[in-house]
């Protein structure tokens, strides 16, 4: 009878545990292509995303593929500050494929992908920690689930998600090698520590601070061993990385020097409880407050498991001693409030979701043994607890994924009018960010997004709203403006603004666009009146303007 029990087990694991990895991948697919799903939008949804297509786009029809796998100049001014890693494998799969239906590769191909990707490697991730496959389901799905990592995917993170996903599998190999005599693991984790310098430079230096405070940490406890392999993987990293940075490492020194002063400004803010909000945009649900804050308010039962994994992986020192350092390492950073702290939360979720399925499945094994002859209470409890993580995770996800929308929705008119009357080639839209966030999906120059306008210590977002501040009113400007950017002599301009505006100042510079100066204008004629997100079109009368 008792054989007969054992082979039940044994089948029911041959047979569930496939079929449980199956329907929580499906259901991490159709959470996150759910918007497109349940609504038949214009746009795609994201800040990033139309920025991703267009610089997908022009990868794609780049002429310097020679210089792989260096950075390739798409145009010179945003070769040296964006990561070609993600660009160049897709666009590379997309020229081989002929498939340019980049609004379907972004509202489903990516999302899938992704979707399936992520839960798989911190399946393989917990699974070798906890050395248990049921752990690893539970921690997979609460990434199915989670609100930060389909948020990720709304706004089309994708350097950083294809990044995390080349981390989790390098912490994986980071852990193997670690636990096996054989160094043939560090060569496998070097090539991946190294290939993180060129999809995303955060979690390239979030990758080799935490292999640093873990050879600190076992040097001082005296793990010869663990030390030398650690040290290794360093160099070995950082070697590697050199392929990809040092082709331009002026440009790269000058981005790595801007890092730290700001990292500075960062930390003496925060030392004299100054005010500052670190780097990156927070997730729409999480704006409130310092990160950590917000995202432990978040998800405090997720939170609470996660410490009660961490502690069973510490103090049992089973598989998982980088995986908690590195966790430790990103939490001490975000709560500095350092460049892209926030952005950290989408690797920070990752590790949480990690070590919450370690801490519910051996909470709940301990209850079993020492509630041996009052099991049903034990079942109960860890059922209830179940449902506080699932429960609300899934709720969140099905409700907030139904109507998150694109920023233009209302007045398909205007886009319409744009689409008809202004032409893709010759034109520059000046337009405030969350409007630029859609219009340069429809194939224009958006000035927010054009690095042309860049300056050493600012992007282009910047010199875009002094634009429409000061360009009604001010004709020496404009003139300085095209002595400085030549190449806008040749461009049709049109500014645009929505209702937003009426009442509300732009992002970045915190002054209201002066809509009296534009009536007024000399130089700029009103070529669109709307409603809703395109208000008002004006385009400028370069006649006017004495060179």
């Amino acid at each position: 009878m008792e054989n007969d029990n054992v082979d039940l087990i044994k089948k029911l694991e041959t047979i569930g545990l496939p079929l449980l990895v199956l329907i929580l991948l499906i259901l991490s697919v159709i959470i996150r292509i759910l918007p497109y799903l349940t609504n038949n939008y214009f746009f795609e949804v994201g800040f990033d995303t139309g920025f991703y297509q267009a610089f997908l786009r022009r990868f794609a029809e780049s002429n310097n593929w020679d210089r792989i796998p260096f950075f390739p100049y798409v145009w010179d001014y945003e070769s040296f500050y964006i990561e070609p890693g993600f660009f160049g494998i897709f666009a590379l799969i997309l020229k081989i494929s002929n498939y340019y239906n980049l609004r379907d590769f972004f509202r489903f191909v990516l999302p899938i992908l992704f979707g399936i990707l992520i839960p798989l490697a911190v399946f393989a991730l917990t699974r070798h920690v906890s050395s248990n496959r049921f752990v690893g389901v539970l921690s997979s799905s609460l990434i199915a689930l989670s609100y930060v990592q389909y948020n990720a995917i709304n706004e089309s993170y994708y350097r950083q998600i294809v990044a995390s996903f080349i981390l989790i599998v390098a912490i994986l190999g980071f852990e193997i090698t670690l636990k096996n005599n054989s160094n043939r693991g560090i060569i496998y984790v070097s090539l991946l520590g190294g290939s993180l310098y060129v999809f995303h430079r955060p979690i390239f230096a979030l990758f080799i601070l935490s292999i640093l405070v873990y050879i600190i940490i076992n040097t001082m406890r005296r793990r010869t061993i663990i030390v030398k392999k650690s040290i290794l993987i360093l160099i070995s990293s950082l070697i590697l990385s050199a392929i990809f940075w040092f082709p331009v490492y002026e440009q790269q020194i000058d981005l790595i020097t801007d890092v730290i002063n700001n990292s500075k400004s960062d930390l003496i803010a925060v030392m004299s409880d100054q005010v500052t909000h670190g780097g990156g945009a927070k997730p729409l649900l999480m704006r409130d407050g310092h990160i950590l804050l917000t995202y432990a308010s978040f998800s405090p039962v997720l939170v609470a498991f996660s410490l009660i994994g961490m502690l069973f992986v510490f103090r049992h020192r089973s598989p998982g001693s980088f995986l908690v350092c590195i966790t430790l390492v990103t939490i001490v950073y975000m709560m500095l409030c350092l460049v892209f702290s926030n952005r950290y939360v989408f690797n920070l979720d990752i590790f949480i979701c990690c070590f919450c399925g370690i801490g519910v499945f051996y909470l709940a094994r301990w209850l079993f043994v020492i509630k041996r002859n009052k099991r049903i209470y034990s079942i109960i409890l860890v059922a209830f607890i179940l449902a506080l993580l699932v429960i609300p995770f899934f709720n969140t996800a099905i409700k907030y994924q139904s109507n998150v929308k694109p920023y233009i929705t209302k007045n398909l008119e205007g886009v319409y009018w744009i689409e008809e009357f202004i032409d893709r080639n010759g034109s520059v839209l000046f337009a405030p960010d969350y409007l630029s966030a859609d219009l340069i999906q429809l194939g224009y120059t958006v000035a927010m997004y054009d690095y042309y306008l860049a300056k050493k210590d600012a992007p282009p977002i910047f010199v875009t709203e002094e634009f429409i501040v000061n360009a009604p009113s001010n004709l020496t400007y404009v003139e300085e403006f095209f002595k400085t950017y030549p190449d806008y002599r040749f461009k049709e301009i049109y500014v645009l603004w929505g209702s937003w505006e009426l009442e509300a100042p732009l992002v970045y510079t915190k002054k209201k666009i002066p809509l009296s100066d534009y009536l007024e204008s000399k130089w700029f004629v009103e070529e669109y009146s709307g409603v809703y997100e395109i208000r008002s079109i004006y385009k400028l009368n370069i006649t006017n303007i004495n060179w």
